[in-house]
């Protein structure tokens, strides 16, 4: 999502298309809002990365796409690190963080300044480590349930004292151009190791409903 730079949901892109809306970026006002604008040249994310645990100059070479700028820095670190991946997430947690910045301000209109960013992605890295750590014979969170970070614990059925030993994972995605939509899912026991997959083509007139 974060490398798509035509997508929708930046509210540059969003007048281009014809809808009736303010193009400019909700926290320094200096610019349209779009991907490279939010993560890389506004106020805010110059001063989130040079501020972070990598200290990058982001506007440091403006003709770069978006795209190019993440791969190029995921390509340095894999490199640099030796295999290591510290410095892989802490990338993509400020990104992350960004991005959770800026939908606070559109939708709940909390002004989240750069020490607020910061303490998100310091908490996204510490959640990152403790879940690759994580055993899921002992692990030492909700249950002993060791999940992926940002996801929640669902009781599936009318019992609550226990939980079910398995994991469900679903997916999907939609095509505008087509409206061609897939969707797929995995199940996995953790007791005897079954694993069972499924899914298919559809057609949907829209992301919402593929969702």
């Amino acid at each position: 999502m974060v490398s798509n730079e035509d997508a929708s949901f930046f509210k540059g892109n969003l007048e281009r298309r014809g809808i009736d809306t303010n193009p400019i970026c909700d926290y320094c006002g200096s610019g349209r809002e779009d991907s490279q604008h939010l993560f890389r040249f506004c106020n805010l994310a110059k001063l989130v990365w040079m501020c972070c645990p990598l200290q990058i100059c982001s506007n440091d070479d403006e003709t770069v796409s978006l795209k190019k700028w993440i791969q190029s820095y995921i390509l340095l670190f894999n490199s640099k690190d030796g295999g290591s991946e510290a410095k892989s997430d802490a990338f993509l947690a400020t990104l992350w963080s960004l991005w959770v910045a800026r939908n606070e301000r559109v939708f709940r209109n909390e002004s989240k300044h750069a020490r607020a960013v910061l303490l998100t992605i310091d908490r996204m890295i510490r959640t990152a480590k403790h879940f690759k750590e994580c055993n899921l014979a002992t692990g030492t969170n909700m249950m002993g349930i060791c999940k992926p970070p940002g996801f929640n614990l669902v009781q599936l059925g009318a019992i609550r004292d226990h939980v079910a030993d398995f994991i469900l994972q679903i997916d999907g995605s939609w095509e505008k151009k087509t409206r061609k939509s897939g969707g797929g899912w995995a199940f996995k026991e953790q007791s005897n190791a079954r694993y069972r997959e499924g899914g298919g083509l559809l057609w949907q007139c829209s992301f919402s409903y593929t969702s």
